[in-house]
């Protein structure tokens, strides 16, 4: 099993034309068969990454703020980049600390959905009309409905 990994791993490297995902998943293989012949557990600490996929399903269950969907969906497929690698025994530690990263960059990536807050007709004390922000809808800050 790993004589044959090597000489695919082999054959993919003298390979100029190759495909990065052709490269990724022999590496992946070789690296497997290397672990099941010399039996060693890959022993990577995984608490941060725990900590980073909690805070990424904060985010993603949040239901005050809506988030424009394309940075949501960057920090959902890190999410779920970072979970297969959390479930993954054999993930090393640079892997680990890839999705952390990558979960942190969609985090900070994620942009708030601006709403325009919608504007309602009050009557002042002298039955003059004025109009004010809903309470109803948040500013573009979100603060609302502090800043009427």
């Amino acid at each position: 099993m790993l004589a044959d990994a090597i000489v695919a791993a082999q054959a993919v490297y003298k390979n100029m034309n190759i495909d990065q995902t052709v490269v990724d998943n022999e590496v992946k293989a070789l690296t497997m068969a290397v672990n099941a012949v010399t039996k060693v557990k890959v022993d990577s600490d995984k608490s941060e990454l725990k900590k980073a996929i909690e805070t990424a399903d904060s985010y993603l269950n949040e239901t005050d703020v809506e988030y424009e969907a394309s940075t949501r969906e960057a920090l959902q497929r890190a999410r779920d980049k970072a979970s297969q690698v959390y479930d993954n025994e054999e993930a090393s530690q640079t892997e680990v600390n890839k999705c952390v990263t990558a979960m942190d960059n969609a985090i900070q990536g994620l942009i708030i959905q601006e709403r325009t807050a919608a504007r309602s007709k009050s009557a002042d004390k002298g039955g003059n009309l004025s109009e004010r922000y809903s309470p109803l809808y948040s500013c573009r800050y979100g603060c609302a409905p502090f800043c009427l």
